[in-house]
């Protein structure tokens, strides 16, 4: 092997920067891996494409034009199917299903829930604290215009038992004493 035919690579030099080799080294990987090797079988099949065009070879490359559609492209649908869609198909089935699903109900969901409940404390507190700076600017306002102290807002109550003069009741619901209670004015037998 002749040592003096054969170059070194390019040395560094300080005013290149690092961000320079840093990017030359994979580039030059890439171009080792992946675009040499494929040329090199674009250029071998050029060559045996010209061969087969010139020699004696073209009445075989005809024939190969004329089984194309009828044998190779049925022969490729196979090939790519059971080379890359049955074992893609595979793995989908499984490992990628059962891992969604996982990923669906161990984590989605039980972290859904938890946002919701978090959305539901936060919307309590903030009406909370809204409640509350509206209860303080009512107090402010008679602090500084005077008034009385108005009933209070609350909410509506509704009876759910039945009335004496109802026809409807409620089955779990208790009800109402029927009989006067001993401090109410009662009338009078006569």
């Amino acid at each position: 092997m002749d040592c003096a035919r054969h170059r070194a690579p390019a040395e560094y030099r300080a005013d290149e920067g690092c961000l320079t080799l840093l990017i030359r080294i994979p580039v030059r990987i890439v171009v080792l891996v992946v675009v040499l090797p494929v040329r090199m079988a674009w250029d071998a099949l050029a060559v045996a494409a010209r061969a087969a065009y010139r020699d004696p070879a073209a009445p075989l490359g005809r024939a190969l034009v004329r089984l194309y559609e009828p044998v190779l492209v049925p022969l490729g649908a196979w090939l790519a199917w059971h080379l890359v869609g049955a074992p893609v198909d595979w793995a989908y089935r499984t490992v990628c299903t059962p891992l969604g699903h996982f990923v669906r109900d161990r984590i989605r969901a039980p972290a859904g829930r938890a946002a919701a409940e978090a959305g539901r404390a936060a919307r309590s507190a903030l009406r909370s604290a809204g409640e509350t700076v509206r209860q303080a600017r009512r107090d402010a306002w008679r602090a500084l215009v005077g008034g009385a102290r108005g009933p209070e807002p609350r909410e509506l109550g509704r009876r759910v038992t039945r009335t004496l003069g109802s026809a409807t009741t409620v089955p779990s619901a208790a009800p109402e004493p029927e009989i006067s209670s001993p401090g109410e004015k009662n009338a009078e037998r006569g």
